[in-house]
């Protein structure tokens, strides 16, 4: 999804002339340069693949070819926190910005001569698409233990790790007594594991389900039957 923000800055410059100060107002900085637009790609997921696009508007009588940018969190697609752009015949420069790995608020700063300007853009939990849920084993005695692993994938792009997979017998099974079984796990490596311990020496075949968030207010259900015997 794209959608675009028009962004309005206040800012004041401050010059020092013989130990006296003077004011550049809001419309004449923004003469000079200001954000013009900002697209943002993907509702602004942290997944280091996505790419908002960045555009600077500049006087076009200036004599510098050149914005510098500046982020003060993660790289530019150079490798480095500062990435300079080419102004175009009519005074515009745009930039490509990439995604952070993680979420966060980025200070964006573009400057031009002794000029600067800033915008702040948040980057927000990227989310798995779907997720494949293992047992091992899928049978035991009463003696054993069973681990359930959760693998979670998206197509492009990294995923936010530290997220709560949540695992549960099925509510529609329902059995007088069940083995233990932790309720949730924290994902890391793009995976969550529980191990369902039996301390009750109990034998039946049991219906667990693992849920995975795929949005801030959705999330995936699957299930799987394992059995101790």
């Amino acid at each position: 999804m794209r959608y675009i923000l028009i962004i309005t800055l206040m800012f004041i410059w401050a010059c020092e002339t013989e130990k006296d100060y003077y004011q550049i107002n809001e419309d004449k900085l923004n003469q000079i340069i200001r954000f013009s637009e900002v697209i943002i790609d993907n509702d602004s997921i942290a997944d280091h693949y996505s790419k908002s696009i960045i555009k600077v508007k500049t006087d076009p009588n200036t004599t510098v070819n050149q914005v510098t940018f500046k982020r003060n969190f993660g790289l530019f697609e150079n490798g480095f926190d500062t990435i300079a752009t080419t102004i175009n015949t009519i005074g515009e420069a745009h930039l490509f910005l990439l995604h952070p790995d993680s979420p966060s608020k980025v200070l964006l700063t573009a400057m031009v001569a002794n000029y600067s300007i800033d915008t702040v853009i948040q980057f927000t939990t990227s989310y798995a698409e779907d997720f494949i849920l293992k047992a091992d084993p899928y049978s035991t005695d009463t003696l054993g233990q069973i681990t359930l692993r959760a693998e979670l994938f998206k197509e492009n792009g990294v995923i936010t790790q530290g997220q709560k997979v949540r695992f549960f017998f099925d509510p529609n099974a329902p059995l007088l007594e069940y083995p233990d079984l932790p309720a949730y796990a924290i994902t890391e490596n793009n995976a969550a594991s529980v191990t369902l311990t039996n301390p009750y020496h109990l034998q039946n075949k049991y219906q667990i389900v693992a849920r995975v968030p795929i949005s801030n207010a959705d999330s995936i259900d699957k299930q799987i039957l394992i059995e101790i015997k």
